[in-house]
């Protein structure tokens, strides 16, 4: 739902609400939300400031298929083709 709601309103948010969003207890809904930002679903300018919807590189060949020859390079080099 939080990534849904951070989509459609292209809005960010305080973590606080973002978390409140996620529907789970404080520790898991913060380490849930320390996990999208680590994988870059999620993006913030500082430690404590709002979360925003963001599209990781390695996520645009599934969402965007043969859009970005980009990622589709880097997913070659990860999984060693040539």
């Amino acid at each position: 739902m939080l990534l849904h709601d951070l989509f459609s309103t292209q809005a960010a948010q305080p973590r606080g609400d973002a978390k409140a969003l996620l529907g789970m207890k404080d520790r898991l809904a913060t380490s849930t939300l320390s996990a999208l930002l680590e994988r870059g679903f999620l993006a913030t300018d500082s430690a404590y400031g709002l979360v925003r919807f963001a599209v990781p590189r390695h996520a645009l060949r599934f969402y965007l298929p043969a859009l970005w020859p980009e990622a589709e390079a880097d997913s070659d080099l990860l999984n060693g083709d040539d």
